[in-house]
């Protein structure tokens, strides 16, 4: 008999190493966050990530990255990735949080 499979190869790990850049755009007055993390891994492959902002999604994407471009100054936000294997399951999120502190031309997260 073939054995059952376990948790750890049906469910794919958490994305490793959440994290984000501010990206700066004075001439156009807009800030973007750059997220990065690292892949997640499964028996078989990752279809996809799922981004969260303060809760709800907000994109899905292939890549290891995205850039929020909707950000605003002096607002909290809460961001979480979760990863989807090719069987649908999903791992737990990633979570990165941050406030995009600005006082007249200088920002940062």
């Amino acid at each position: 008999p073939t054995p059952a499979p376990t948790p750890t190869d049906i469910i794919p790990t958490a994305p490793v190493a959440l994290n984000g850049t501010l990206e700066i755009s004075l001439a156009q007055r807009r800030y973007n966050l750059l997220l990065k993390w690292g892949a997640s891994s499964v028996k078989g492959d990752i279809k996809e990530y799922i981004i969260f902002r303060n809760g709800i999604e907000i994109s899905r994407t292939k890549s290891l990255t995205y850039i929020d471009s909707t950000i605003e100054a002096n607002k909290p936000y809460i961001y979480a990735v979760q990863a989807v294997g090719t069987n649908g399951y999903k791992s737990f999120p990633a979570i990165y949080s941050s406030i995009v502190k600005c006082s007249w031309i200088f920002c940062t997260l």
